[in-house]
């Protein structure tokens, strides 16, 4: 029989939306519980450590504009560094080989850059009548959300090879192909991010920053203070609501408190039998709003040889296994 439980708030995902919400209700007195499928904390942030060494497996930086992360990491004590910036970027492109360049963007091919680059500043420019806090109130967010990223990239970006661009540089801040993304959403990210520019870039851009130690290990921080309110290895099966209280029946746990917070991605918050129903819509949203999905390879070296050749590490291709 699973352990019973009584709370005045009980938080579905020890992400860091789960733990985030945890903690500022604790701040203010209330009792709360996180009840967590997995055997860590962090979600989507995953640092595994051996041998001495640490590497994120899930994300991993962040930049000027994150400030509640960055700020959360300097309030736990986890510092941060920057990413390397110095040397020459390596770019393979189909049809010109090998390149070096350095700066913002490839210089290699300016026709096509500059192409690259007008479609992005059209792009932010379109994301600034998204309001953040209701993107469905855009003027035009009907006709957005009926069409993808990839309609928009082939109305608005004549040269096969700046599409490809585009195309990477959407892959690599998504993680999803251009066509599975709805216009509106993306417009809605990059308005929340501050721009595609800023996105795809490292110096004062999304990736100017990592965590000392990993990522996870700010939310296993926020974890350890927040103690037995945090339970693992515990995957939420069902949450009924009766008589103004809420139970959350989990493997091994079972949680009954007056306000229920499901923290995890629509695609995980769907598979929870709930009781009464999901209104319709939401159940709709739960079931097509799947993850994107990324593979990270590490490969440790004794040294980082490629300095001594000038060069900082960082490449971008559009053809191959690795983009």
């Amino acid at each position: 029989m699973p352990s019973s439980d009584t709370t005045q708030v009980a938080i579905v995902g020890a992400g860091f939306a789960g733990l985030t919400a945890a903690r500022e209700l604790t701040k203010r007195g209330i009792d709360v519980r996180v009840i967590e499928a997995r055997d860590r904390v962090g979600g989507r942030t995953w640092t595994i450590r051996k041998d001495g060494y640490w590497l994120d497996a899930g994300g991993q930086w962040t930049g000027p504009g994150q400030d509640h992360i960055r700020a959360l990491g300097e309030e736990m004590g986890v510092k941060s560094f920057p990413t390397w910036p110095d040397g020459k970027h390596l770019q393979y492109t189909d049809g010109m080989g090998l390149r070096r360049w350095t700066g913002a963007a490839p210089t290699t091919d300016m026709e096509t850059m500059s192409k690259v680059v007008q479609a992005i500043m059209a792009f932010d420019q379109l994301s600034e009548e998204v309001p953040v806090e209701a993107p469905w109130d855009a003027p035009h967010a009907r006709e957005w959300d009926a069409m993808t990223v990839q309609g928009w990239i082939d109305q608005n970006i004549d040269s096969p090879r700046a599409r490809e661009q585009m195309t990477t540089a959407i892959e690599a801040v998504f993680a999803a192909e251009p066509h599975d993304i709805s216009l509106l959403h993306a417009l809605f990210y990059a308005k929340s991010g501050l721009g595609l520019f800023y996105l795809v870039s490292t110096e004062g851009g999304a990736q100017a920053d990592r965590f000392d130690g990993g990522m996870q290990s700010v939310a296993e921080k926020v974890a350890n203070a927040l103690g037995d309110r945090v339970i693992l290895s515990s995957p939420v099966r069902r949450i009924s609501q009766e008589n103004g209280a809420v139970t959350v029946e989990a493997d091994g746990a079972s949680v009954k408190a007056k306000i229920c917070v499901v923290t995890t991605p629509p695609s995980l918050a769907g598979r929870i039998d709930y009781s009464p129903a999901m209104p319709p819509l939401r159940d709709h949203l739960t079931s097509r709003a799947p993850m994107g999905s990324v593979i990270k390879v590490h490969a440790i070296y004794d040294s980082p040889w490629w300095r001594d050749d000038g060069l900082s590490g960082r490449v971008i291709s559009d053809k191959g296994p690795i983009k």
